[in-house]
């Protein structure tokens, strides 16, 4: 399988830090929040689309490959939110970058909501894509020079540092990620106790 790419990709699975890093050296990306998944996926080759498919109605969306030709299709209506539509992207880019390039043959992996629900049980390459996900949208060197600004920010205008909750807030506006995926990252960091 050959796709077409705007960068050179490693023969192997690439994680998000390692897409990142790859991003900034050969494309110059910028690697501030919101990162910008969009461009990411053109950067890579693949194509997004939005329409209402009868087929997938009640999925969130899904990537597939045919020959050599990578396509993300997302359900307009489950991602209607901003944030949503974001993770959506992210998570396709997942299961292309960890389980779509390393086997080297066409692919699909549809996604429901199930495969997004923290409480639902996960097979290991959803797991993975989620993980995935959370890295590209939230990398851990972001999250921290962020955070430390918006602290820091907050105290010069109230003369007291922001309460976890208007901090969760904060830094989920600037990310453009939900309030819970903000949380549920800065819990896994060990920078707030669940």
């Amino acid at each position: 399988m050959v796709i077409k790419t705007k960068i050179n990709l490693p023969e192997e699975r690439i994680d998000a830090y390692e897409l990142l890093k790859l991003l900034k050296t050969e494309c110059d990306f910028k690697e501030e929040p919101p990162i910008d998944v969009e461009a990411i996926a053109y950067l890579l080759g693949i194509e997004i689309i939005e329409d209402l498919d009868i087929n997938f109605i009640n999925d969130i969306g899904y990537i597939k490959v045919e020959n050599s030709k990578p396509l993300i299709w997302l359900n307009p209506y489950e991602n209607r939110n901003e944030n949503r539509r974001r993770f959506t992207i992210a998570h396709e880019l997942g299961h292309f970058c960890l389980h779509i390039l390393p086997n080297k043959k066409d692919g699909m992996f549809v996604d429901t909501e199930e495969n997004f629900s923290r409480n639902a049980y996960w097979d290991i390459k959803e797991l993975q894509a989620n993980k995935f996900a959370a890295n590209l949208l939230m990398p851990v060197w972001l999250i921290r020079n962020k955070g430390l600004e918006v602290i820091k920010e907050f105290e010069d205008k109230y003369k007291e540092p922001p309460t976890i909750d208007i901090f969760i807030d904060i830094m989920a506006k600037v990310f453009k990620v939900s309030r819970q995926a903000m949380k549920y990252r800065l819990i896994n960091l060990g920078a707030i106790k669940p």
